[in-house]
Formats: structure tokens, C-alpha cells, sequence
């Protein structure tokens, strides 16, 4: 039997990550508490925001964003499998990203890591993101008021990155 496709807004939460695909905005603070854990030394959380401009059109009003639903959630699990297997001192991950029209100076993804120290949380939060933006099939349209265009800066589709043990685990 074939398993259920994921629609929006998608969800997997846990006591340890919370992954997530939304058409809500997203809400930092809520983000930062789920981090946020007596037993983590170190809570890093990025958020992605969109900004009025790009290499490619000046003066951008939002982006939208589109994605291959079945892929992006099976990716986010990798993903957040990936680091909790290589940061060992990891307590708590965040990997959420808004789907369809986010305004300029809204956040458009949220990754986190709530880890017994630092540096694995910033080795963390940054792996999560980096492979965010390479493994994971989201696409963005930028808005102006002359129009929408496809962004050109896209990267193919690469698999998810191992990450060596130790390196900031």
C-alpha cells in the first residue's frame, strides 16, 4: 500500500525536532522556545528572510515558493535524521519552511538546534541550512511590481551531504 502524500500544512513533531511545511507565517518565537531546553548549552536559530532585492530584480515586494511536496518531506526527515546521528550533543532541531507568497522582510525558513554546546549547535543549524538550500526541492519566484520572475540562482537538486564525524559533533 502506498504511503499517504503529504499536504500542506505538513507536520512532524517530536519532543526532539519539529519539522514543518507551511502557507502560514512563521513564528520565530515559537521556534526559539521548542529550542530552547534546560540540558542545551548552546540554541542556535536561523531564519531566512526575504529581502527587497536579488542579483537578479531589484525592488522585490515577495517571493513565492513552490515545492514537490513527496520529496521535501521525505528530504527534511533525512536531513534532521543526518544531524541528530552526527551531533551527538543535539537536544532539540528545527527545519520549517513557508510555502506559496512570503512578503519582503518575512520569515521564509526556520532552522535551529538546541545542543548541549555551541559549536554543535552552529555546526548544526548551519549543515541544516546548507543542505536546505541544495537537497531540497523548493522552488522561488520573485516578485516586483513589474512582474515575476523564476530565480535563476537555483542550484540541481543534489542528494543530501554526509557530514564527518567529529567535525562539529
Amino acid at each position: 500500500m502506498e504511503a499517504p502524500r503529504p499536504q500542506l500544512p505538513w507536520r512532524v513533531q517530536t519532543r526532539r525536532h519539529w519539522l514543518e511545511l507551511t502557507e502560514d507565517p512563521l513564528d520565530v518565537a515559537s521556534a526559539y522556545d521548542f529550542l530552547n531546553r534546560t540540558d542545551a548549552g548552546g540554541v542556535v536559530l536561523f531564519s531566512g528572510t526575504v529581502r527587497t532585492y536579488s542579483s537578479e530584480m531589484d525592488q522585490v515586494s515577495a517571493i513565492h515558493y513552490e515545492a514537490y511536496l513527496d520529496l521535501v518531506a521525505d528530504r527534511l526527515g533525512e536531513i534532521a535524521a543526518t544531524i541528530e546521528e552526527t551531533f551527538e550533543e543535539i537536544r532539540a532541531l528545527v527545519l520549517v519552511h513557508r510555502l506559496g507568497e512570503v512578503p519582503a522582510g518575512a520569515a521564509s525558513v526556520l532552522v535551529g538546534c538546541g545542543a548541549g554546546h555551541r559549536d554543535a549547535a552552529f555546526g548544526a543549524s548551519r549543515y541544516g541550512i546548507d543542505t536546505i538550500k541544495v537537497a531540497v526541492p523548493i522552488w522561488k519566484q520573485e516578485i516586483n511590481q513589474q512582474g515575476a520572475q523564476w530565480s535563476g540562482s537555483a542550484t540541481p537538486l543534489q542528494d543530501i551531504p554526509s557530514i564527518k564525524k567529529g567535525s562539529n559533533g
